[in-house]
C-alpha cells in the first residue's frame, strides 16, 4: 500500500514471559514504520493521549499489549493497536497509538 513510505526504522520492544531481577524482559525487533500525528478520529478512538504519535508498523511481529516503541532515542508506551488489512484480508500493517 505505502511500501515506499515506511522509511523510518524503529525498535519494537515486545514483552516476553521472562523476568530478570524482578523486571520484565523485552525482546527488541527493528521494524519499518510510517510515523504520523494524531487526527481527531484517533483522539476519539484511543482517548486523550498527550505527547503521542501514530506508528504504522510494517512488521512480521505483532505488537502485544505493554509493548514499547523506541524512536529517535525516545521510548513510547503502546496505548492501542488496530490491525490494518488489505482487500485480500492479509495484514498490511499495525496502526499503533503510542504515548511518550
Amino acid at each position: 500500500m505505502f511500501e515506499d513510505k515506511y522509511a523510518e526504522d524503529v525498535i519494537l520492544k515486545i514483552p516476553s514471559s521472562t523476568i530478570v531481577d524482578g523486571q520484565r524482559f523485552f525482546v527488541g525487533r527493528v521494524v519499518k514504520a510510517l510515523i504520523i500525528d494524531f487526527t481527531e478520529h484517533d483522539l476519539n478512538y484511543f482517548g486523550q493521549i498527550k505527547n503521542g504519535k501514530i506508528f504504522l508498523l510494517k512488521s512480521a511481529y505483532e505488537p502485544l499489549p505493554d509493548s514499547r516503541i523506541v524512536h529517535a532515542g525516545k521510548t513510547y508506551d503502546l496505548k492501542g493497536v488496530k490491525v490494518c488489512c488489505d482487500l485480500d484480508e492479509r495484514i498490511e500493517c499495525y496502526r499503533c497509538a503510542a504515548a511518550f
